[in-house]
């Protein structure tokens, strides 16, 4: 049986079940990962998924564009690296915008000004591993003084919920 029939095949034993039980048949997947096969079925509901009110999309047209450069088979491992620590750059920038500020005073070539500095917080950076690694130094370029942490995961295969083998973080952080 052909890749394609057997998508076909399952689209059309899924949808009316995704019907009954009020969600829409989103797509049907067939992949080789590794050695396994895997056939995912996505479905969605109207309005779409409740996320947590802490969960922020970045959809600014920056990113966008350079996880499409991401995913072009053309794209080497060196120029990969590259925009990697783009994007971690352009999502720090989006994840620190609400951080506190205090005034302070510097002197300048023209004179004393008044500017805003952070408000003191110590800020850590913990990347899961392995593949957040590539993440790290675009947001260390932006945040030298920054400490580092690890956390490893992986996916239990039978129950797919995470499963915390490692983890270290600088002694400070909450």
């Amino acid at each position: 049986m052909s890749k394609n029939t057997i998508i076909q095949t399952v689209w059309e034993l899924a949808e009316p079940i995704a019907a009954e039980l009020g969600v829409s048949l989103w797509d049907v997947r067939f992949e080789k990962e590794g050695a396994s096969y895997f056939l995912r079925i996505l479905i969605d509901r109207e309005g779409g998924a409740d996320m947590d009110p802490k969960t922020y999309v970045l959809d600014h047209p920056l990113i966008q564009h350079k996880v499409a450069i991401l995913r072009k088979q053309q794209t080497g491992a060196k120029e990969f690296r590259e925009i990697v620590s783009e994007i971690a750059m352009l999502m720090c920038y989006e994840a620190t915008r609400d951080l506190p500020l205090q005034k302070a005073q510097v002197d300048t070539p023209l004179g004393r000004a008044q500017v805003q500095v952070l408000a003191g917080r110590k800020l850590a950076v913990v990347p899961i591993l392995r593949a957040g690694l590539g993440m790290v130094d675009g947001i260390l370029d932006l945040i030298p003084a920054a400490k580092v942490g690890h956390i490893g995961l992986y996916r239990d295969p039978e129950t797919l919920r995470p499963v915390e083998y490692y983890c270290k973080l600088p002694a400070d952080v909450e």
